[in-house]
């Protein structure tokens, strides 16, 4: 087996890597195996707050990871990268969707612990890796025979060699400068995921850190996370937009990039009377959100609502429209479904959480200058499910289900808008990095159907096959590649702002 070639930067290790696949270690608790792959290898010294150590940048990331108690154990960089044609054919290693992989073999966590792999790779694509098996006390691969068999836990990381991003891209919230960094962490299994399940762990999270709340939504707070409840006698019974936001986010969150005027002519159409309703959006389903929120409302309060909805949202604005009728005095004039998944999405899959919070990472990666922590912060708790294999209860997930149990029923309620709009986007990637990643793991998912990285394309406006759909042609706009908006940049957009203001205008 190579060893390290001895201490560098502040006590880091490195080591030059094996393309033809021989074992090295490059620190006592760090083996790489990388058939086809060259470059050096250096263990970075551990360092305390919000940076990765060595040369790289500040890590929002690593804020996140901290504020979900995820400690970072090793963190490697692999540098000079180059792709050996021919070279590893015969490894037989592969990464999750088939395509060449490296081997990396760490200590595995303690007892009571558990343990995943955040890897970022030249193009700053950012992917969650977790052991295919528990691994006990082996001799590493590739390693010579007689070499001592040592407690490991192995992974599988892509060997692609990803481009480096195009010059002047805006970078997002993480960039790895050109390199491979891989970052081990570990976190301690909590006892209520034990006794309890994901859907009690990920609720108590989700009531501590992303709560429900009603909350006024002005030019003036609409990027502060929290703002003062509606007056709702002034709301009563006078057209009013309730504005509901997507997974994982919060509806400050998901307006970062709505330019002023833009949040300006709302609250002027709308004559001050535009809310928003936050909401957890993992461990509960729409129902459950509807509950609330119908609870919070003064009973005497008559709601007459516009909705302006985005991703999951839409779900929760559906089951909004179909309490019209019921006791309370509700009445919802138009919809507007931004990038909903009223088919459902084949990545809420629970066999496919692993894709669904690579896909996210990457669509708020997208995103420069967004508040993104609590978003990776939920992203995170996702992964820790993951990692201990509690992928079953996630009500809020399940509920996008294509043909899952939540949409069927959904399907079958009475009530709708008066009117629906749709916005929707074929997305290809410009960025080679990302283009890469989508078509190593997300074609499978979707088909070869066209899709914005997280939901099918023609299922915002088709549905399910149910009233209301399909949304008829003239009350939608569906992007093409050309115009390069993702899952997360529709409000970015000027011609969905246009769209949106011609239909709420209207």
């Amino acid at each position: 087996m190579g060893a390290a070639q001895g201490p560098v930067r502040g006590g880091s290790v490195s080591a030059q890597l094996d393309p033809n696949g021989s074992a090295i270690r490059v620190s006592d608790d760090v083996t790489l195996i990388t058939p086809g792959l060259r470059g050096v290898a250096t263990v970075i010294a551990s360092t305390r707050g919000g940076t990765r150590g060595g040369s790289l940048v500040a890590d929002p990331l690593a804020d996140a990871l901290a504020r979900q108690d995820v400690q970072t154990h090793h963190v490697i960089e692999i540098d000079d990268t180059q792709e050996i044609p021919g070279l590893g054919a015969t490894r037989g290693l592969g990464a999750r969707h088939g395509e060449d992989a490296i081997e990396l073999q760490v200590r595995p966590p303690e007892q009571g612990w558990e343990q995943f792999v955040v890897y970022h790779d030249e193009s700053d694509v950012i992917t969650w890796h977790f052991a295919p098996t528990r691994s006990g006390a082996k001799a590493p691969r590739g390693a010579p025979r007689g070499t001592e068999a040592v407690a490991t836990r192995t992974y599988l990381i892509p060997r692609r060699v990803a481009p480096a991003p195009r010059e002047g891209r805006t970078r997002g919230i993480f960039t790895s400068l050109g390199k491979k960094v891989i970052r081990v962490v570990g976190f301690k299994v909590a006892s209520l995921l034990i006794q309890k399940g994901a859907s009690a762990w990920m609720g108590r999270w989700e009531n501590e850190h992303q709560p429900y709340a009603v909350r006024t939504f002005t030019p003036e707070n609409y990027l502060e996370p929290e703002a003062p409840t509606p007056d709702w006698k002034a709301l009563s019974g006078k057209r009013s937009l309730l504005f509901v936001h997507g997974t994982h986010t919060r509806s400050h969150v998901e307006f970062t990039h709505a330019p002023l005027d833009f949040v300006k002519w709302l609250y002027e159409t709308y004559e001050g009377r535009v809310f928003a309703f936050d909401h957890p959006t993992v461990s509960v389903d729409p129902d459950h959100n509807i509950e609330w929120l119908m609870e919070s409302v003064p009973r005497a309060v008559e709601l007459d609502l516009d909705i302006l909805c985005i991703s999951r949202g839409g779900l929760v604005a559906r089951r909004l429209a179909a309490e019209q009728g019921g006791p309370r005095a509700i009445h919802v004039g138009n919809i507007v479904f931004v990038a909903t998944p009223n088919a459902g999405t084949p990545l809420a899959d629970p066999k496919r959480l692993n894709d669904f919070i690579d896909s996210y990472t990457n669509l708020f990666n997208l995103l420069p200058d967004t508040p993104v922590t609590i978003v990776m912060e939920s992203i995170i708790g996702i992964a820790k499910l993951i990692a201990v294999n509690a992928l079953k209860g996630l009500k809020g997930v399940d509920a996008m289900v294509p043909d899952g149990d939540y949409l069927r029923d959904l399907a079958g309620r009475r009530g709708a808008a008066d009117r629906h709009f749709a916005l929707a986007s074929d997305y290809e990637p410009v960025e080679p990095g990302l283009k890469a990643f989508a078509m190593d793991s997300l074609i499978d998912a979707f088909q070869k159907e066209a899709n914005d990285l997280m939901v099918p394309t023609a299922g915002v406006y088709e549905g399910a096959g149910s009233s209301p759909f399909p949304i008829r042609s003239a009350n939608r706009l569906v992007f093409d590649h050309s115009k390069d908006v993702s899952h997360s940049g529709y409000i970015r957009h000027p011609d969905a702002r246009a769209a949106i203001s011609r239909w709420l205008g209207s």
